[in-house]
């Protein structure tokens, strides 16, 4: 709950300005606003919070806006939250958890994930992180850090009718999804062929997971007339022969190589570089009463 003298009708003042000395309501000032500021995403992405409690992600909900509440509330109590991103951790644990839980000393985290997603966990991409300070109180804004920088990247080689393919930080894909290459000839998509990674890194095939020599994908007819290369990630038996919209890397191709970055127009079209964030620790969802488990929730705001 945010505080012991509030009515349900003044958490969102709660956010702003808590109780005063003589146990009064204190005055609202403009009320919250949104925590995060994030790119727009493409058709195929949505940003998911997360707790990482005990070594556990925890999700908060999928969004696309910062600014309206997420997409579920499977852990929170039964009042209504703030219209932001964030989760209170009160009910319905998962295994191995105990909720209501303490949040300090924990970690949360914003991910922008595969939609269909392939995991019920934080996909490779993770924009924003933070540390919960051991000694973090609840309703004060912490500052979240930007992790752009260590988002996957890749590079094309073009040799005749050969594409080799190399990539740092791409993750395995689960539950059947893969990825697929794609070669921009003449204007349209030509898949170079489907694949995975492995824990090592090492690009295999997909069905079968053999290693693939080299990254390399023979016999592509045209390939020397490629103006770009996508990378897409593909779902489960997809009967689609055109690519998904979950472009993941893309880069156009000059002098036989492309480099492949996620910021890319034909990709996710933003660096994230510029993303940043700030949440806090309050339970809004649980009512109004004893001031209990105050520190057993994450949302993404600026009180």
């Amino acid at each position: 709950m945010f505080k012991h003298c509030l009515t349900t009708a003044l958490l969102a003042a709660a956010l702003v300005t808590g109780c005063n000395g003589d146990d009064n309501p204190a005055p609202a000032a403009s009320g919250p606003t949104a925590g995060l500021t994030l790119a727009t995403l493409p058709a195929g992405w949505k940003y998911e919070g997360w707790a990482v409690i005990n070594g556990t992600p925890v999700s908060t909900g999928t969004f696309t806006s910062a600014s309206a509440a997420d997409d579920s509330a499977p852990f929170s109590g039964a009042t209504a939250g703030p219209p932001f991103p964030g989760e209170d951790f009160l009910q319905n644990a998962p295994s191995g958890l105990t909720f209501p839980t303490e949040l300090q000393g924990t970690a949360a985290v914003i991910s922008i994930e595969p939609s269909p997603d392939d995991s019920t966990a934080p996909f490779t991409l993770k924009p924003l992180t933070a540390m919960v300070p051991a000694g973090a109180a609840d309703h004060v804004a912490y500052p979240m850090s930007n992790g752009a920088a260590v988002f996957p990247t890749g590079t094309a080689t073009i040799s005749g009718t050969t594409l080799t393919l190399a990539f740092t930080g791409l993750e395995p894909l689960l539950n059947g999804y893969y990825y697929e290459g794609w070669a921009i000839i003449s204007s349209s998509p030509v898949s170079t062929g489907h694949f995975n990674v492995n824990s090592s890194g090492q690009l295999i095939t997909h069905p079968g997971g053999v290693v693939i020599p080299n990254g390399d994908f023979t016999g592509i007819a045209n390939l020397a007339s490629a103006t770009a290369i996508v990378i897409t990630i593909e779902p489960i038996n997809d009967p689609d022969p055109l690519p998904a919209a979950t472009h993941i890397l893309a880069g156009d191709v000059s002098g036989a190589t492309a480099s492949l970055t996620v910021g890319h127009a034909a990709a996710l079209g933003n660096t994230f570089a510029t993303a940043a964030g700030t949440y806090i620790l309050a339970t809004p969802t649980d009512g109004t009463g004893t001031p209990v488990n105050e520190r057993s929730g994450v949302w993404f705001l600026n009180p």
